[in-house]
């Protein structure tokens, strides 16, 4: 296809260094003012005013270029005009006029010279253009991958872009450049004028690369899920139905969107557990806690204790046991009243733990220690759950009681907990089942009601409490009324301890009948609570009686004690309740003739209410 002769302008690809050669029609309004304008440039034939190319909206470009009317561009399929139909320019004020009447033999004088200049066509029915050089606002766009939206510059002003002899405004935001590895590949363009069927090339060249950009995770990071029955249950019950990479999972919209605000955030670990490990995230001054469960899948993993210090390879957790722990947190977390952990969120994550969880892991273990193994021994394969849930404060073994009025917060630690059992076993039969020191959150909160001793209001006491962890809970399902349970490891009847000794009774009383509603269970778990706190919480001292023996009075032979102020005395009377709540519960546990007879949380919270504990 032959060029010599036709109008050209210079135009650089939108956003790059690179021009172009765009033919212009010869049919442009005359030019009127041929004293401001060189001869030698007055060479364009006389035509009729024409208005701008006009242009349709095309449907494979996703609305940004538009179809143009232009005979010349429509027609043919070369190469090079398939390049000219992906440009759309509005064209700037131009004018022309007759040639002047030159010889024959210096038109072809002057085709020679753009023939050697590598244009070689023939200039019969175009002629060259005079293009003002008056700013015009019009856009030059050539169609590509839309990149990511910045921020305009100060200002709101626009960017202005000059382009050979025609200025351009360009209404489009500032964007980013190509990636390295892709700009490197796109040749450099000289700074002189190039032929359209370079700018084909190039572009075609580009789009192909385009093409091949994925901006999703590389396959190879992100495990190869074999789905199972219990998986896509699992999955279907989730945030979000797909595996997310470890590593992008707090970066993920889905897990941002369970904050109110968005910013950078925060990550420390706070706590760990035989099958997983807990972290807190944090945004502005919000905070969630993320409950890491690592899952097994069947695979089998060679892991040499000796190498790895004596510590065995960390405990995974059957998909089973993690959907029922789920459901239960779902169903708790709508208990009318509260006093469960309130559930936000769970994800389906895989791949190896990254640096920005494994540095809160070491500092845990360096400051408070860790019974687990590091989790860098996870490979690429590592399926997890995460639970999301709301922070409900510190555990009751790391909790630290106030010096003054500590006994009473130990009262309403004892009474909440009792409230929120009792309710729980009316509304859905519910079993804990596991209910130790590091399952019971403590968060202070305002203390409004100083004269009144409700110890079930939080404004009362000024602290509040949540009941966590569900793994091995009991409960009823909300319409099938079908339970929810899970038989105890055997595991756990080997322990020395307290809280070993729970478990064994409660397998004696339940004598293998997990499924069934034992409420009783839950009063186990109570009194091993009230043990803890009498005797195993270092913040937590015996009261006693302030001030020395006063002297003895003549005639009595007996010594006073000064009396005590209102807070030992508030001290005092929280203990002593709390040692009667003990010897009731243990005479009920171990069948004492004249005992009370507790069967439930509930029937131990009623009791609390007739001895006017309790409101």
């Amino acid at each position: 296809m032959s060029y010599i002769g036709t109008k050209t302008k210079k135009v650089t690809a939108y956003g790059r260094s690179r021009t172009a050669i765009i033919a212009v029609h010869e049919d442009f309004t005359p030019i009127k003012d041929k004293e401001n304008i060189p001869n030698r440039l007055l060479h364009s034939p006389s035509a009729n005013k024409r208005p701008p190319l006009l242009v349709k909206p095309s449907s494979n470009d996703g609305g940004n270029v538009r179809k143009p009317t232009s005979s010349l561009i429509q027609k043919g399929g070369s190469d090079e005009t398939k390049a000219i139909q992906h440009v759309n320019i509005k064209q700037p004020e131009v004018q022309r006029e007759k040639e002047d009447q030159r010889s024959k033999d210096d038109r072809q004088e002057k085709q020679g010279e753009e023939t050697q200049r590598g244009w070689g066509h023939s200039r019969s029915s175009r002629s060259l253009l005079v293009v003002r050089r008056t700013p015009v606002k019009r856009a030059a766009i050539i169609p590509h991958t839309p990149p990511p939206k910045q921020k305009s510059s100060k200002g709101g002003k626009k960017k202005r872009q000059v382009i050979s002899c025609v200025e351009i405004v360009s209404n489009k935001q500032s964007v980013q450049p190509p990636p390295q590895s892709l700009a490197q590949q796109i040749p450099n363009q000289p700074s002189t004028i190039s032929t359209i069927p370079d700018v084909a090339q190039n572009i075609s060249a580009l789009t192909r690369q385009l093409a091949q950009i994925n901006i999703s995770k590389p396959l190879d990071l992100v495990p190869s899920v074999q789905p199972t029955k219990s998986l896509n249950r699992l999955l279907s019950t989730c945030t979000t139905s797909t595996v997310i990479p470890l590593d992008d999972l707090f970066y993920s919209p889905a897990f941002r969107g369970l904050f109110r605000y968005r910013a950078d955030h925060i990550i420390r670990k706070i706590g760990e557990a035989s099958y997983s490990e807990v972290f807190a995230v944090k945004m502005k001054d919000e905070e969630l806690v993320v409950k890491i469960i690592p899952l097994h899948d069947g695979r089998s993993v060679e892991w040499n204790v000796e190498e790895h210090g004596g510590r065995d390879y960390p405990e995974r957790s059957e998909v089973e046991d993690v959907l029922r722990e789920v459901e239960v947190t779902k169903r708790m977390s709508k208990l009318p009243g509260g006093g469960f952990v309130e559930y936000k969120g769970t994800f389906i994550a895989g791949g190896i733990y990254s640096a920005e969880l494994l540095e809160p892991w070491d500092q845990f273990k360096s400051t408070i220690g860790s019974a687990s193994t590091r989790p860098d021994c996870f490979d690429s394969e590592q399926l997890y759950a995460v639970l999301v849930l709301n922070d409900g404060g510190i555990d009751l073994e790391s909790f630290n009681f106030d010096p003054v009025k500590g006994w009473e917060q130990a009262v309403g630690v004892f009474w909440q907990v009792a409230d929120s059992l009792g309710r729980a076993e009316d509304w859905a039969r519910f079993e804990h089942r596991d209910l130790h020191e590091g399952q019971i959150l403590i968060s202070s909160h305002p203390q409004t009601h100083t004269q009144t001793s409700n110890h079930l209001d939080p404004s009362s006491t000024g602290i509040k409490t949540t009941i966590i962890d569900f793994g091995l809970s009991r409960l009823d399902q909300q319409f099938t009324f079908e339970p929810i349970y899970a038989e105890l490891p055997e595991e756990v009847y080997e322990g020395v301890g307290d809280q070993w000794n729970v478990y064994r009774n409660m397998r004696e009383v339940v004598r293998d009948r997990w499924e069934g509603f034992h409420s009783i269970t839950n009063v186990m778990w109570l009194h091993y609570i009230l043990k803890y706190m009498l005797h195993r919480i270092p913040s937590l001292r015996k009261p006693s009686l302030p001030g020395p023996l006063r002297p003895v009075r003549r005639g009595t032979g007996t010594r006073s004690r000064i009396k005590p102020d209102p807070p030992t005395e508030a001290a005092l009377e929280a203990y002593a309740m709390l040692c009667k709540i003990d010897e009731a519960m243990k005479n009920s546990l171990v069948g004492k003739k004249g005992r009370v007879d507790f069967e439930s949380a509930g029937e131990v919270v009623d009791w609390g209410r007739a001895m006017g504990w309790v409101e």
